[in-house]
């Protein structure tokens, strides 16, 4: 929900932009991330932001278990400011409540990786061994390296790779379409290149065991890496639920040009038709962003519990979907 800062953070646009006010306010309310997406269901959300940093704030009780050095740390998702730093260190769970994976399944996390290892596991589920579903990069290229299912390892060679040093929004999907099931990897809110890749069909994933930086069997190919935001869902969400997540994020506790790359996680500045531009827990205080030539969005997401963004500036702010 929109607290009642955010809503008067729109009546403090300029007023160039005022006229278009409560329009502008009535498709940002719509538009606000739900905690659960159309047909698919939250069941689990690690947001980092409790002293227990297994607690899940999905509602459906699917605390984990710490598994050696994690760490509270700084993060960059959701309305509080806290990360996890899991170095070698994992979130364990058993199976999941609510969860059978048969609609499908969506994992995604934030993930900024401190030193890269030989395989980084992301998330990965198996029922009492290796490889069922896993998101891990790969050992030299710290490309995705993915499975559904099945261990027939893909290795997406094409794709952008996940650096060290920044974050990264990194999704993966798996869903049965037809006779086979099809496994899709978005980075930073846009589907990769050589996404999607095939598998076998999808059997349930009801008794899998979950592992958050593990991606063999819950004791190989850990990582050193800061996580915020790990969700998983029942169901495959699709590429425009996956960007109103992952997409453009400003990402600086400061007051800014919206223009300017060095504001936005990943250095990408939202603007052009159907673009997302999400302003989450970035700031401890009321921060301003200005928009000093034209900017175009189609979707514009608000979720900081104690702080506000006040949108402003000559250039104005167009919704464009």
């Amino acid at each position: 929900p929109v607290s009642s800062a955010a809503k008067d953070n729109l009546m403090a646009i300029s007023p160039l932009l005022r006229a278009a006010t409560f329009a502008v306010a009535f498709l940002i309310l719509l538009a606000v991330e739900s905690r659960n997406a159309e047909g698919q269901t939250l069941v689990l959300e690690y947001e980092f932001d409790n002293v227990n940093l297994g607690l899940d704030t999905s509602g459906q009780g699917n605390n984990g278990n710490i598994v050696g050095s994690v760490t509270p740390v700084a993060g960059i998702y959701g309305a509080g400011s806290t990360g996890a730093y899991l170095n070698e260190g994992a979130i364990t769970r058993g199976p999941l409540s609510g969860y059978t994976g048969l609609p499908g399944f969506t994992f995604s996390a934030w993930v900024n990786v401190q030193a890269e290892n030989s395989w980084d596991g992301i998330i990965s589920q198996d029922a009492s061994g290796c490889c069922e579903h896993r998101l891990l990069l790969h050992a030299t290229s710290n490309k995705p390296y993915i499975n559904v299912h099945q261990h027939s390892d893909r290795h997406l060679t094409s794709a952008p790779a996940v650096n060290a040093g920044q974050w990264t929004h990194i999704v993966m999907t798996g869903q049965n379409v037809g006779g086979s099931a099809e496994g899709r990897v978005y980075i930073n809110g846009l589907e990769v290149a050589g996404s999607p890749q095939i598998f076998a069909l999808m059997p349930s994933s009801a008794g899998f065991n979950t592992y958050i930086g593990r991606g063999d069997g819950g004791v190989n190919h850990g990582i050193n890496a800061h996580f915020d935001g790990v969700q998983i869902y029942e169901g495959a969400l699709n590429a425009q639920q996956i960007a109103n997540i992952g997409g453009s994020q400003w990402g600086v506790d400061a007051s800014g040009n919206w223009n300017t790359a060095g504001n936005w996680v990943a250095n990408n500045p939202p603007n052009a038709k159907d673009a997302t531009a999400n302003f989450y827990g970035a700031i401890s205080a009321n921060r301003n962003v200005n928009t000093t030539t034209p900017v175009s969005v189609g979707t514009v997401n608000l979720d900081n519990a104690g702080a506000s963004y006040n949108i402003d500036g000559a250039g104005g702010l167009n919704l464009d979907a």
